[in-house]
């Protein structure tokens, strides 16, 4: 009897401890949700069909400035799968960059917008550059970036 008391103290104590451990980690997700990503950009897609918009954090079908290095997300609010792929093409004729389909309500896809991709734009050191994309299912879905350099690294 006396060892079955105490196992089951052992238990309890264990359990509590497990419990208490679990909310900790939960306090820590919850503290990085609010987090803002610096390094990343915002677009969400709104509206029905062919007439849906690439819109900013304000709302609006503005162009988004993004420095070289930024991550840009594309979530899509719409109720038809959209993509976001640019006009310009390389020597093969492919555009420079393309999410292909992202998915209808609440999808997303990324694109990092590298020095490489910088150059492959047609960027030049120290010069904006003003990049438009559209919708390869819906032509008249146009959207723009104003792509910046990054900044001149300093010499230790």
């Amino acid at each position: 009897m006396y060892w079955t008391r105490c196992l089951a103290g052992v238990l309890a104590l264990a359990t509590l401890a497990a419990l208490t451990w679990a909310g900790d980690k939960d306090k820590d997700k919850d503290k990085d949700k609010g987090k803002k990503d610096d390094k990343a950009v915002m677009i969400t897609i709104e509206g029905k069909g062919g007439n849906a918009k690439y819109l900013d954090d304000k709302g609006k079908n503005d162009p988004v400035t993004v420095t070289v290095g930024q991550k840009v997300t594309w979530t899509n609010k719409s109720n038809v799968a959209h993509t976001a792929t640019s006009d310009k093409e390389n020597d093969k004729k492919k555009s420079i960059f393309d999410t292909k389909a992202i998915k209808k309500e609440g999808g997303s896809a990324s694109v990092t917008f590298d020095e490489a991709m910088f150059k492959a734009l047609g960027g030049k050191a120290g010069e904006d550059l003003e990049v438009t994309y559209y919708c390869t299912y819906h032509d008249e879905m146009k959207g723009k970036l104003i792509l910046k350099p990054a900044p001149a690294k300093k010499d230790k």
